[in-house]
């Protein structure tokens, strides 16, 4: 399929950051193989890039869900790590969480 491209300067008109902490964050990245670089500063995602964009949106996703929804139990977990959320809820509770958000089309395929 045909990724979105974003150039530099667009980017940085959407983050709060310097762009020197852009051209950092996104070096990174392209050495992670996450994204990939075309002339004129255009930036697009890589296959591994989405895939960990939607595995970082899903536990984003989950996390509000259940922060939302059990903030007495949230509460007692000790850290609310968003990339261990499958670790630290129940397999029953995270399918269920999931479904929910497949049902508000707001649960990220992975490609």
């Amino acid at each position: 399929p045909d990724l979105a491209q974003s150039r530099l300067d667009e980017i940085l008109q959407q983050r709060a950051w310097s762009g020197n902490e852009l051209t950092t964050s996104l070096k990174r990245l392209e050495n992670e193989g996450h994204i990939k670089v075309f002339p004129d500063d255009v930036y697009t995602f890589s296959r591994t890039g989405l895939k960990r964009a939607a595995e970082v949106t899903r536990s984003h996703r989950l996390w509000e869900l259940f922060l939302t929804e059990q903030p007495v139990s949230a509460a007692s977990l000790a850290q609310l790590d968003s990339d261990t959320i499958d670790e630290q809820l129940p397999k029953e509770l995270i399918t269920e969480l999931e479904a929910k958000l497949r049902a508000t089309n707001r649960l990220p395929n992975f490609p």
